[in-house]
């Protein structure tokens, strides 16, 4: 069996908060202090008697009751409801007083229920934990059978070195001792014990250690007079449990040999593997649940991909040991697949609070195809997404260059607010729209396009974007489209240009086809599609046309990014000509950089335009 299902309730900043998992993989995303930590803290909680050894059992305090604004608890009670599902028919026997009916009302599942409720006039917590369905006469569940349910947190702040170090808490002895225990007919203990009884009585003829032995019995049988008893130095106690308490993991041919000397990542690396073997090594019908935070921890971002590709290629879908990750890393995030993500965000409720929330990806309706478009569009974002309060969609690289100069000059500081400016790169919205609607991860979104009214005239240099009767350029189909598929989102809005970024930007301020023109053929000095003596000599309304044509439909062998890289350096440099006026933004634009950074415009100072 798996544990499929969370309920917390008033525990932190969990006021009331459910989740989804599945078998394997789960990999928990979300900004910093949105609760991921509190709900793998509150797991804790609820199955500390299956604490691993070792680890000191959690026992909840008053400050983790849920607190409203003025500091008051909502309540006096904490409740973590798990539930397991797929049972086998041992494990429906061995949980057999914890058994309830499951969703589909035929097969059962396993339900714990944690309750800690705070005693005033005790000042601790008194805790219950029972089992099977509510109401009725719940039945008390013993630790023996707690025990069943294991559960290894890894914290953010792991100490990698002293949990592979030697003695009783070494997680390299544990793993070994399963290992003899599971196979102890394959294993010859006794031939283990005589190689270090051995390696002890060579060591003791030694020059070196029986000169030592006989210095220290001197002394200590002068100091200890009839109290003195013999001693030796050994290499370890040839008891067998002893003996592997003594081991310790090295780096063989490598400089540096020890891990105490080692890097903090690779050290990481080593004992979450250990802890993963040695939970594979887990007795019949246990559930083992191992929680680790931020596995990426000092680790580059190559490694952090690989480590990525490691956990969603092995750890999807196997039946032990399930593994729950919080990261902040949209390295690994981009690296599993969508499925295993499960995103922490805040959504606002119908009182104007807000309301912590989980949303899998798993549960959200995709074809196929829509699936692996939206891994597509992750893998090149590198899944920022998951973590950002506002996103701009845009169509290209030119867009992402050039918008984030254009936002800033404008007072919009879209890194302090977290908000992404994020490229489809010809990757289709309609996946991207089945997670980030209300009841998805709840994002306000702008996406920013272009009209591509189609072309009039033959050639570049005459061609026109074509216009309505009334005069305003036509619209492609494709946007009208889009349009429709998101009217009415109080999430997404959609924000079009009239032709392309080129020609509205263009056109969105007199100087700004001047600009353009000398930022290409600074990128291009060789060419003759556009040049800034011809923009001068133009009529002012022909202007963005010219730009439109050199740029857009000119058969030239530069690229539009190449520009878009030389036009954002000068952005850059000439912020206060943008935030004055004098290199103006498109409307579209302004309202896109509005829509997805609410309530982030800082006044910006009145500067003199210079060119």
């Amino acid at each position: 069996m798996y544990l499929q299902h969370v309920h917390v309730q008033n525990f932190r900043n969990l006021l009331n908060v459910e989740v989804t998992f599945h078998r394997g993989l789960n990999v928990l995303v979300g900004r910093n202090n949105i609760g991921k930590s509190n709900l793998l803290l509150a797991l804790r909680q609820a199955l500390a008697p299956a604490a691993t050894l070792g680890e000191a059992p959690p026992w909840p305090d008053e400050e983790d009751l849920y607190r409203e604004a003025n500091g008051e608890p909502v309540s006096d009670t904490i409740r973590v409801s798990l539930t397991f599902a797929d049972l086998l028919p041992e494990e429906r026997a061995l949980f057999v007083d914890m058994l309830d009916t499951g969703p589909d009302g035929d097969l059962s599942v396993v339900r714990l229920r944690y309750e800690a409720v705070w005693d005033r006039r005790r000042t601790r917590f008194r805790i219950e934990r029972w089992g099977g369905p509510d109401g009725g006469n719940p039945a008390q569940v013993p630790n023996e059978l707690v025990h069943r349910l294991p559960l290894t947190f890894l914290p953010a702040l792991r100490d990698a070195e002293a949990a592979l170090s030697p003695g009783y808490r070494s997680r390299l002895a544990r793993l070994l001792a399963a290992y003899a225990r599971e196979h102890s007919s394959e294993i010859d203990q006794e031939r283990i014990v005589d190689i270090f009884r051995t390696a002890n009585k060579e060591l003791g003829e030694t020059e070196l250690l029986k000169r030592i032995t006989d210095r220290v019995a001197g002394i200590a049988s002068e100091m200890a007079g009839s109290d003195y008893a013999p001693v030796a130095i050994e290499a370890a106690d040839p008891a067998f449990a002893r003996i592997l308490q003594a081991l310790r993991i090295v780096i063989p041919g490598n400089p540096v040999r020890e891990l105490t000397s080692s890097g903090l990542g690779y050290n990481n690396v080593l004992y979450i593997a250990t802890v993963l073997a040695h939970l594979r090594q887990s007795p019949a019908h246990d559930t083992p649940i191992l929680l680790i935070e931020e596995p990426e921890a000092h680790l580059h971002p190559q490694l952090v991909a690989h480590l990525g590709d490691y956990l969603s290629r092995t750890l999807v879908g196997m039946a032990r040991p399930q593994v729950i990750v919080t990261t902040h890393s949209p390295t690994l995030a981009s690296r599993v697949h969508p499925r295993q993500i499960i995103a922490m965000h805040a959504r606002r409720d119908a009182s104007g609070g807000s309301k912590v929330v989980c949303s899998s990806l798993a549960m959200v309706a995709m074809s196929d195809e829509e699936t692996r478009q939206l891994r597509r569009f992750l893998d090149i974002t590198r899944a920022t997404l998951y973590f950002a309060k506002g996103l701009i969609l845009v169509e290209g690289i030119c867009e992402e260059l050039i918008l984030p100069h254009l936002a800033r000059a404008l007072g919009y500081d879209l890194a302090a607010n977290h908000v992404s400016i994020l490229p489809l790169c010809g990757v289709s919205t309609k996946a991207l729209r089945s997670i980030l609607h209300e009841e998805g991860f709840a994002i306000p979104t702008a996406i920013v396009t272009d009209g591509d009214p189609g072309i009039n005239g033959t050639g570049w240099r005459k061609a026109t974007p074509r216009r309505q009767p009334n005069g305003a350029f036509m619209v492609a189909p494709r946007v009208r489209r889009l349009r429709r598929e998101c009217a009415g989102s109080p999430i997404i809005r959609v924000f079009v240009s009239d032709v392309t970024l080129e020609y509205d930007l263009a056109a969105a301020g007199e100087l700004n086809p001047l600009i353009m023109a000398e930022c290409w053929e600074r990128y291009y000095p060789g060419g003759r599609t556009l040049r800034r003596a011809d923009v001068e000599g133009a009529d002012p309304g022909e202007r963005p046309l010219l730009v439109w044509r050199g740029i857009c439909r000119a058969a030239h062998s530069a690229s539009k990014a190449g520009f878009a890289h030389v036009l954002a350096e000068w952005l850059e440099q000439h912020s206060d000509v943008v935030s004055n006026g004098g290199f103006g933004v498109p409307k579209y634009l302004k309202d896109a950089f509005a829509w997805g950074c609410p309530k982030a415009r800082s006044e910006v100072a009145s500067v003199p335009a210079l060119l």
